[in-house]
């Protein structure tokens, strides 16, 4: 079944409409996806295809085929069951890749379809093919080969050789001069991820915390994290914020550092770029169930088919649901989702993609945890414990439409045009512990409080994306606009506080009509370019900047309805940024970039204006591998990160501030995702991060973010066995170091562990099941360490069974 892919993106339940599509085109991929067109013997490969060097030795065919898709950037599309007993001759020596492929396949019953550029399909030898329509390009690949290229859906591992979060193309990790993790599709499933919290607590550099209404805040280097959608930038769009379930995205990509090429504003801390799954040139159905502790069950099914004769226009829905209790007594979570996608190849040249998706959330009862005594003590009550009402609820319903259109000039020109509608509908009616616990008589405020909140965003995005070559140099050039508008109301009422026994805090269910409100405008414009060129032989030179403009205003509309009270704004701001790479062998590339960042800041002065951006640059230094014939990537990165003109209180005018504020950043991050041997999959990453306010009245010299930990370790492996009597049996284990973390410098932990385990088999080659243990040892921490207000305890020993299916 092909993957050939589209820049399928999520829609929305309601009528937000709007949607156009962002581009995913490249240049082949990695384990492989897509295509359609010729077989290997009767179809000729791309015209003037230069002879490469290939080494790879004898082997199971699917692990031949992803290093063969390492070595030569062609995408190869296969199910994995259809060649699962299949075994390849290998290949050694200086060929093209179409012949590299064909010897490859000598003996093993497959042979190729390919629809131009770098992109084929296998097939048996048998089958009756009907071609479609072949394109023989020269230089360039077809738009049919670079959309969808840097799919992980099929891959089959941990690692990914290109992704799209540094640019409007998928380009090769080892070509981008900072620092980027991806969480496949491969480990998304073994690891059971259901949320975008679950995918980025065990992503490098990242600290993922639980707000404990079933939303979490994102911190790296730092600093907040930013967020993508397909490549749309959002304000503030993933922080406290409900998320789709984990089961629309094929991957979530994180390049770390400042992202203001792309994003425009940015705290500096990196973007979260979360990439939806898209069509597949034949029919498939995929459905699976997970169930486990606390009565946590979370089925799905996926359905994808093509919708004419020729394939040109398909269509893929995925549905999800969960119903959950949760170690915390009374807490209970639903959720449903459903995605669909088309796909329009309105002619080998041409594009149109619509997809839409809406997700419906229910959190109740819900608790936002505990504080401490008084004295700074923790209560050190059992992690069941429920200090929230029985009538605490916190529900939302989030829809998302989208649309592209994508159109390549004579292969080499690539033109693509997306618009996105997204909105969060949010609810919650609830009381909470806070201010701290009397020590002597176990007494408490408790606080009510309503709210209903809402939240549109509408972003667009057009550019063009030059491949081809100056002389006899490569070259890639990229121009484009964006612009998004985010539009928030918010409304909140609340009751009178109360001291109660927190053993005994028994409230009956209030009354809290709204009683403050507001309306908040937000909008950016930008211009962007960069080029990327190549001086001299390995070396590569990326110069790239951006042009913006934001824009905020607000109003009060409760209790009384006042004027709309705009911010002066920032009008043509530049961020530039520029790296060098350098490959020092065949498998190592050497890099060093520099990238400035803006964050626009709603503090006022003494005299009424706001306060001039955030200002800041990085440096950064590092060097990438890919081994084992690209099976095995590795990445080791130093940085340092100064911020400027920060907001500090004023020191002669309460309630005001001033521009004067510095802080600074520095760490070093470490990572390993791959393959080593057949059947073995690895993910390892360790950051040391150091933060540091370096002038600021109220903090002194503190660190600027104690919640993230100064050492951080991630692990998770899996290894199926390949021959013998425990053949498919396969076996995980996972692994979470925190050195010591505080909240608000008052509060901290020590460092602690965590370990999973995990047990599976591969019943058939359509069949699969495993059993994870989490946090085996029953280790007790802190997901969110408790101040005055809302701790949550990280979740004790689980169990997750999953079943999955493919047919």
């Amino acid at each position: 079944m092909k993957t050939g892919t589209a820049s399928g993106q999520a829609a929305k339940g309601r009528p937000c409409w709007l949607a156009a599509a962002l581009m995913t085109t490249t240049l082949a991929g990695l384990d492989g996806h897509v295509a359609r067109a010729a077989t290997a013997h009767n179809i000729a490969a791309p015209a003037q295809a230069s002879a490469q060097k290939f080494n790879i030795p004898a082997q199971k065919l699917g692990d031949a085929l992803a290093s063969f898709g390492a070595q030569s950037g062609w995408q190869v599309s296969v199910r994995a069951d259809v060649i699962r007993n299949a075994t390849s001759p290998g290949v050694n020596g200086s060929l093209t890749p179409a012949d590299a492929l064909s010897r490859l396949l000598a003996g093993t019953g497959f042979t190729y379809r390919l629809s131009g550029g770098h992109t084929v399909t296998l097939v048996p030898v048998s089958s009756n093919i009907t071609l479609g329509p072949v394109r023989v390009q020269g230089q360039v690949d077809t738009l049919a080969a670079l959309l969808g290229s840097a799919d992980t859906e099929h891959g089959g591992g941990y690692s990914a050789n290109r992704v799209t979060v540094a640019g409007k193309l998928p380009i090769s990790v080892r070509q981008i001069p900072n620092s980027v993790s991806v969480v496949t599709q491969q480990r998304i499933l073994d690891q059971n991820m259901v949320t975008v919290e679950d995918a980025l607590r065990f992503t490098t550099g990242v600290t993922a915390t639980p707000y404990g209404d079933g939303t979490a805040y994102f911190m790296s280097r730092g600093y907040t994290l930013d967020v993508q959608y397909d490549g749309m930038p959002v304000v503030s769009g993933i922080q406290y914020l409900p998320q789709f379930d984990m089961m629309m995205y094929d991957r979530v990509e994180v390049m770390r550092g400042p992202t203001g090429l792309l994003q425009g504003t940015g705290s500096g801390a990196g973007s979260v770029n979360l990439v939806r799954k898209h069509t597949e040139d034949e029919f498939v159905v995929r459905g699976g169930v997970q169930a486990g502790s606390w009565n946590n069950v979370r089925p799905y099914v996926d359905v994808n088919t093509p919708l004419n004769a020729s394939h040109t226009l398909r269509a893929r829905i995925v549905m999800s649901g969960q119903s959950a209790d949760s170690f915390v007594h009374q807490v209970h979570r639903s959720e449903g989702m459903v995605y669909a996608i088309v796909d329009y190849d309105l002619n080998p040249d041409t594009r149109l993609t619509v997809s839409g998706s809406y997700q419906y959330d229910d959190n109740g009862p819900f608790d936002y945890g505990q504080s401490r005594y008084k004295n700074g003590k923790f209560l050190n009550f059992p992690r069941s414990a429920f200090f929230g009402s029985p009538w605490n609820n916190s529900s939302d319903s989030m829809g998302e439409g989208y649309i592209n259109l994508t159109h390549s000039f004579r292969g080499n020109l690539i033109w693509s045009t997306s618009v996105i509608d997204r909105y969060v509908d949010t609810y919650g009616l609830y009381s909470y512990m806070g201010g701290g616990v009397n020590p002597g008589t176990n007494m408490s405020s408790y606080y009510e409080q309503s709210y209903l909140g809402h939240q549109n965003m509408i972003g667009a995005d057009t550019n063009l994306n030059y491949r081809g070559r100056l002389g006899n140099r490569e070259v890639d050039f990229l121009l484009g606009t964006n612009m998004y508008q985010v539009y928030t109301r918010n409304l909140s009422g609340s009751g009178t506080p109360r001291t109660l026994d927190i053993f005994n805090a028994a409230l009956p269910r209030p009354f809290l009509p709204y009683t403050s409100g507001t309306d908040t405008a937000t909008e950016q414009w930008g211009a962007y370019a960069q080029a990327r060129l190549h001086p001299v032989k390995n070396m590569t030179l990326v110069l790239g900047g951006r042009v913006s403009s934001y824009w905020d205003s607000r109003r009060t509309i409760l209790p009384t309805r006042s004027g709309t009270r705009g911010q002066p704004g920032v009008e043509g701001k530049l961020t530039p940024n520029a790296g060098i790479l350098y490959d020092l062998t065949s498998q190592l590339t050497a890099y060093f970039s520099y990238s400035a960042i803006f964050t626009p800041q709603s503090e006022l002065t003494v005299s009424g204006g706001a306060l001039k951006p955030v200002t800041g640059r990085q440096y950064e230094v590092g060097l990438k591998g890919a081994f084992l014939s690209g099976a095995l990537q590795t990445s080791l990165a130093a940085f340092q990160l100064d911020t400027n003109d920060r907001a500090v209180s004023d020191p002669n005018n309460i309630r005001y501030y001033v521009s004067s504020g510095r802080a600074r950043s520095r760490g070093v991050e470490a990572e390993v995702t791959g393959r080593p041997l057949p059947g073995w999959n690895v993910y390892a990453g360790y950051t040391w991060l150091e933060t540091q306010y370096l002038s600021d009245p109220t903090y002194g010299n503190l660190s600027l973010q104690p919640e993230e930990p100064r050492h951080n370790f991630k692990f998770w492996s899996t290894y199926q066995i390949q021959n013998g009597l425990l053949k498919d049996v396969s076996f995980g284990a996972g692994l979470q170091v925190s050195s010591r973390t505080e909240r608000d410098y008052v509060v901290w932990q020590g460092s602690y562990a965590l370990l999973d385990l995990q047990a599976g088999y591969k019943v058939n080659p359509r069949l699969s099941t495993t059993l994870t243990v989490n946090n085996v040892t029953n280790k007790v921490y802190w997901a969110r360490l408790p101040t005055n207000y809302y701790g949550n305890y990280g979740a004790p020993r689980s169990i997750m069974a999953a079943i999955r299916t493919t047919f």
